[in-house]
């Protein structure tokens, strides 16, 4: 989600198990060539580089053969037991009709096609090929460089073909990943079309998109509780009509339902819904983890459906829970990060400092992950996403299990890197939200019910002020009310606990407030009124309403 290529992933993951047999197949190799006490050897008369050539071709075609098998499957544990089902079966048939006198006939009446096609398996190529340099072995000759290329006991194949089939093999596997996992639908991520690397896009790339057609609330039910939207700010994230259905069975539900937002460069758009209103899945969608039922967006410019690679690029992701690796220290997480991300090598360190000075985390530099109290690893998972330099951050909950001191910490590091980034944030504090948001927008049920700057919305659903009272065992409800009424004809009551009640006070009232407290003081004892006390508006009412 933040940058870091396909071709990457796929990579080191292959080069992480190449260098194991790096080291496997040279003792392997060895093993075969080793001279026993009896003065023999399995393999005495072959050359040793072809039997390392063939093991090493083997070892590379099986890694991106079961690279390629994992494209396919969502889960680990079906994708290793049909794995081994398809390895050992293709293994063993072949081993009995090639080492099995009964059943000659069955593999030597095959094609040159067939046999050489059955060595695009990994398991099968080896075996064709042990098979013919045992038999070579068997004559006393041995496999020479001299000879790979002679017919013996196969008539139409001979090892060198063997060979270039398990090299061509080793194309077509990486072929196939590179498709495969650029277009299979059921895995996480946007998938390409059948066709797309026939699309002049694919390979020269698409221009951003830098025009303004994209309105907001054009498809909104209810335009005024919608602030006018800012002028002459560029905007970091343009989502147009987005919709994202999830199907169980013969029932669906809209997770995200036509949703239409614009997030602006420079500023903090806070989220705010209750468990189940679709931000999370607004962001996997925005971050290309989800793809969308309908509609579209953009990410500076980039669209995350046509260029979700380029538009990851300048992407820095807190998830709702965090992803860490736990034998990596915080400076390793940060420097790995910053690298995907394209800091150069030699500015790696000094990337880490600033995010850690950002955060606080300077003292926690050298410690692993797994030994980080939950707090620190929040704020961990939040430096992932700020270093680099990322344009666009989605932070999903980033204060969520932080106390008090290192919540109001993480608000003055956002407050400070806002001015180049735009900045999308989830959070259930409304406090926070009123404090770090620009603009607001509140979801429910999939739907963006309001947005805008918390004055506006607070002007919108806002109740006025609120009015707390301690009682007394002398309280007189009604006699409290009429007096309210007389300055405040639109007072409500409000939540009614034991030892306190509250009212609401409408904020256009034309008379003063003073007078109304100054009642309320001289009138104490007689209304049974221990202290009283006024608030205003909170982003939590506005929530609510």
């Amino acid at each position: 989600m933040m940058g870091m290529t396909d071709f990457t992933y796929w990579s080191s993951t292959f080069l992480n198990y190449f260098v194991i047999a790096l080291i496997t197949v040279p003792i392997i190799t060895i093993t075969y060539k080793a001279t026993l006490k009896n003065g023999t050897s399995l393999l005495k008369h072959s050359d040793g580089g072809i039997v390392f050539l063939i093991l090493l071709l083997f070892m590379i075609s099986l890694i991106l053969f079961c690279m390629t098998f994992s494209i396919f499957f969502n889960r680990a544990v079906f994708a290793i037991i049909v794995l081994l089902i398809v390895y050992i079966l293709s293994f063993t048939l072949l081993s009995i009709k090639l080492l099995n006198p009964l059943n000659e006939s069955a593999y030597f009446t095959m094609s040159v096609i067939g046999k050489l096609g059955i060595c695009l398996f990994p398991q099968t190529a080896l075996v064709t090929a042990i098979f013919l340099i045992s038999s070579y072995e068997a004559s006393g000759e041995g496999v020479h460089w001299s000879n790979i290329s002679e017919f013996a006991l196969l008539p139409e194949v001979n090892l060198l073909m063997v060979i270039l089939t398990m090299l061509f093999s080793c194309f077509l596997y990486g072929f196939l990943l590179w498709y495969f996992d650029a277009v299979w639908p059921w895995q996480p991520g946007v998938p390409k079309p059948f066709y797309f690397f026939l699309t002049r896009t694919y390979w020269c790339g698409g221009r951003p998109n830098q025009q303004d057609e994209i309105e907001l609330v054009e498809t909104q039910n209810n335009v005024e509780f919608f602030e006018t939207e800012p002028r002459n700010i560029s905007r970091g994230v343009v989502i147009k009509n987005l919709s994202k259905e999830f199907r169980s069975g013969l029932t669906s539900k809209f997770a995200v339902n036509n949703v239409s937002l614009n997030i602006y460069q420079g500023q903090i758009t806070a989220l705010l819904g209750h468990n189940g209103a679709g931000k999370t899945t607004t962001i996997n969608i925005l971050t290309g983890l989800f793809t969308p039922t309908s509609g579209s967006a953009s990410i500076n410019g980039l669209d995350i459906l046509t260029d979700t690679t380029k538009a990851r690029r300048g992407l820095g992701v807190c998830p709702q829970h965090n992803v860490l690796f736990d034998t990596l220290t915080v400076d390793e997480h940060l420097k790995i990060y910053a690298a995907m991300k394209g800091v150069p090598w030699s500015q790696l360190a000094a990337e880490a400092t600033k995010a850690l000075d950002i955060l606080k985390l300077s003292d926690k530099r050298y410690e692993l992950a797994k030994s980080l109290s939950g707090g620190m690893k929040r704020k961990l998972s939040l430096a992932i996403a700020i270093i680099g330099g990322s344009k666009v951050l989605f932070l999903d909950e980033p204060t969520s299990g932080l106390d008090v001191e290192a919540r109001r910490s993480v608000w003055d590091a956002l407050l400070e890197i806002r001015r180049d980034r735009t900045i999308i944030l989830t959070t259930h504090y409304m406090e926070e939200a009123d404090i770090l948001g620009d603009r607001i927008a509140i979801m429910a049920e999939g739907e963006v019910q309001c947005c805008g700057s918390p004055m506006f919305l607070k002007q919108k659903f806002g109740t006025g002020y609120h009015l707390h009272a301690v009682k007394d065992v002398k309280f007189n409800l009604n006699a409290v009310i009429s007096l309210l009424k007389k300055y405040v004809p639109e007072a409500e009551l409000g939540k009614e606990l034991e030892k306190e009640i509250s009212f609401s006070l409408s904020a256009d009232t034309g008379k003063d407030f003073g007078d109304m407290f100054e009642e309320l003081e001289h009138r104490r004892g007689e209304l049974g009124v221990l202290s009283f006390g006024v608030t205003i508006t909170t982003m939590e009412d506005v929530f609510l309403k």
